[in-house]
């Protein structure tokens, strides 16, 4: 769930010291931006959901569900060789319990802030809580419990995203899955970029593989796999580009002519021969 890093976002812009007022307002902000992404994403999952054949769209654009959702629309992940069936059910629970410990650790937060307090320690200006009532102590431990937490909880939670935008990038953006995914996880922009790609058309990550393995080959001027002896198609690994240029994802040549800048289609220029485009 984006809103906390939208909401970090926001409060740059207002200094190291921030007032519970000026935490409301970075939250109210950060809460409105939130809104307008989870608007573009369910609107890009419901057309590729519609293209797919895949029930209860309106799924999409529930907090929480439209990461289980993204997970029906992405199919089976690939965990260390392994297919994860629910991967998405479990990046959602994952997301979850992330946001709950972030709202906790906000309450605790708020509930300290009249007792923090800054005090010379000598000749050096410093702060910390004081005159905190005995009902309130455990919450000066608990703070700093429930941010470790909270940073455990956050790891899990991009790890098992990853596999889950991973896979859906695979079949909705088969040129870059990596850097998709990464702009989708690590950075709050995912319901932008579903947006973006929802009038791609799924494809067979595995048969791209090949068939850009093929155009490799044909522009190196060697013979197809079917004819050349003692060859066999590559098979494709977990995000590899091509069996020609294992890089490929990266930037670098493409024999099917810029298929590998992940935002070439919306540039203005086309490319019949692009990956995910409808005919």
């Amino acid at each position: 769930m984006e809103f906390f890093d939208w909401a970090n976002f926001v409060s740059v812009f207002f200094g190291q010291t921030i007032l519970v007022k000026e935490l409301y307002i970075i939250f109210a902000v950060a809460a409105g931006i939130y809104l307008v992404c989870l608007v573009f994403g369910g609107i890009g999952m419901h057309v590729m959901a519609q293209k797919a054949g895949v029930k209860h769209s309106w799924l999409a654009f529930i907090p929480f569900a439209n990461t289980f959702y993204a997970g029906k629309l992405a199919g089976e992940c690939n965990l260390f060789g392994q297919r994860l069936k629910r991967g998405g059910l479990y990046a959602a629970l994952a997301e979850f319990v992330c946001f709950a410990l972030n709202v906790f650790y906000y309450v605790i937060i708020i509930l300290l802030v009249p007792y923090y307090v800054e005090y010379p320690a000598g000749d050096v200006q410093t702060s910390g809580y004081q005159g905190v009532p005995d009902s309130l102590m455990w919450l000066v431990n608990g703070k700093w419990v429930v941010n470790m937490l909270s940073s455990i909880a956050m790891i899990v939670q991009l790890f098992l995203l990853c596999l889950v935008f991973f896979a859906l990038y695979r079949k909705y953006y088969a040129r870059s899955p990596f850097v998709m995914t990464l702009a989708s996880v690590i950075l709050p922009f995912r319901g932008f970029i579903l947006f973006a790609v929802r009038n791609n058309a799924p494809v067979d990550y595995n048969e791209y593989v090949r068939r850009r393995a093929e155009a490799y080959r044909t522009q190196q001027g060697m013979p197809p796999y079917n004819n050349a002896p003692n060859q066999t198609p590559p098979q494709s690994g977990n995000g590899a580009g091509s069996a020609g240029d294992p890089f490929s994802e990266f930037g670098g040549s493409s024999p099917s002519g810029g298929a590998d800048d992940p935002f070439s289609e919306f540039s203005g220029g086309s490319n019949p021969d692009s990956p995910n485009k409808e005919e």
